[in-house]
């Protein structure tokens, strides 16, 4: 391929645009390929009483995301307004060492994402559209198959793509909860009983899509960021130079089975000993209170749940009391591991426990502090954005900008029957100028 001048391929991509806007048929779309970005109009015919009028909308879209804007409806405005966009997206994204033109499918999915979180307790699906709204959400108790039967409730939702965030460890290799120690069934399939639907499906960690939904729809405006879950049990995912760390397996992020006192024989659910999990962890509270109490030849009352912990030691019972300042120390070494690790700018804090016992964490963050080393600085410890739907929007994440990692790790698992938006496969050859395609939106 030749070099391209910024004058040569702004005409080009006018010269396209006109071909491409003369060529348009009842639902369908352009694309413009103006160096390793697109430029992508989607038309539609509107009727209203005798008048008929174009309605365009159109998408830049570059290696770092999507920036949406409108078209006026008139035709000859919209004709106008789109070559006229042309030279600007062209000089905010040209370099004179950008020796030749690459193909390059944009990193997006319009529409709506299915979005399945799978956590020990609740099964949530959501549908969630590009910019993280929530059109639709269900939920039911987590069964020993929590993904068909979410499969099954979704029969007949409009969606593009599909993400799932699940508790782990899982294998992102094999599409499978591993071994998780929390829910009813230890090993299940995340990926197999979706494949029905055709559409790519992207599948990690809860914690981990938890962290890249805070990333892409948190407005935090950050590069490295940390999220930790405190739930029925603990977890984090981590977003380094803006890269979302996977692993092998798409573990590499299971800080909650840390061991955090490496001669410990209290034992997590997992069946290791000394994590963090297990000393932190909704569902192992009610059992190591018991063991910190006769450790310390004290007599624990009988509780059934974390939660009749909190209440205990918010209504003044001593050895509740003395439990809940072990716990804060316990997830500030934790919280302190992951400055260390992943040096975030913003710890982003999440879960059931965390959020309705938000005093403690703040007094954790403080502690934390005293076990940082000199010149690591302490993030900015924050509440998560989304609630409930934390998971769920993190795996709407996933698909709507897929991460690099989670790409190099094989997915999406399944790709879609028809390319996204249509555009020509990466070895098609291609002019040394910006190229049109007509497209055929179907469903958007």
């Amino acid at each position: 391929m030749g070099c391209v001048g910024e004058e040569e391929a702004v005409k080009a991509a006018r010269r396209a645009a006109l071909g491409a806007l003369a060529s348009l048929r009842r639902g369908e779309a352009i694309a413009v390929r103006i160096g390793e970005d697109w430029l992508v109009g989607f038309y539609k015919v509107k009727h209203s009483g005798s008048e008929t009028r174009l309605e365009f909308k159109w998408a830049y879209v570059d290696c770092k995301g999507v920036a949406f804007g409108e078209l006026p409806q008139d035709a000859a405005a919209a004709l106008e307004s789109l070559l006229g966009a042309i030279p600007d997206i062209i000089k905010r994204s040209w370099s004179p060492a950008q020796a030749e033109l690459k193909l390059k499918r944009p990193r997006v999915h319009l529409g709506m994402i299915l979005a399945i979180d799978v956590g020990a307790t609740w099964t949530r699906v959501e549908l969630i559209d590009e910019s993280g709204r929530i059109a639709r959400r269900e939920k039911f108790r987590t069964d020993i198959s929590p993904v068909e039967t979410a499969a099954r409730l979704a029969e007949g939702w409009p969606f593009d793509a599909v993400g799932v965030g699940s508790i782990g460890p899982i294998d992102i290799r094999r599409g499978w909860a591993a071994a998780a120690p929390n829910a009813p069934s230890h090993s299940f399939p995340l990926v197999d009983p979706l494949r029905r639907f055709g559409k790519p499906i992207y599948v990690a960690n809860d914690t981990v899509a938890a962290a890249w939904g805070e990333y892409v729809f948190g407005g935090w405006g950050v590069d490295n960021l940390a999220y930790l879950t405190i739930s029925t049990g603990v977890g984090v995912g981590a977003v380094v130079n803006g890269c979302l760390l996977m692993g092998k397996a798409g573990n590499a992020h299971e800080l909650g089975h840390m061991p955090l006192k490496f001669d410990a024989d209290f034992k997590c659910g997992c069946g290791g000993a000394g994590h963090w999990e297990a000393f932190a962890g909704g569902a192992n509270i009610p059992r190591y209170f018991k063991a910190f109490a006769e450790a310390r030849g004290l007599k624990a009352p009988e509780v059934k749940s974390a939660e009749d912990v909190f209440k205990l030691y918010r209504e003044g019972d001593k050895v509740a009391a003395l439990f809940v300042e072990q716990w804060i120390s316990v997830n500030a070494a934790g919280m302190a591991a992951i400055s260390v690790a992943y040096d975030p700018e913003v710890l982003v804090v999440g879960g059931s426990i965390a959020l309705s016992h938000w005093d403690l964490i703040e007094a954790a963050a403080d502690s934390a502090k005293r076990y940082l080393p000199g010149g690591v600085d302490p993030p900015a410890v924050v509440k998560a954005k989304f609630g409930d739907d934390e998971v769920a929007v993190g795996a709407a994440a996933l698909a709507v900008k897929p991460p690099e990692s989670l790409k190099n790790s094989g997915t999406p698992a399944k790709a879609p029957s028809k390319l996204l938006f249509g555009l020509p496969p990466l070895n098609s050859a291609v002019e040394d100028y910006p190229v049109v395609v007509p497209l055929g939106v179907g469903g958007l």
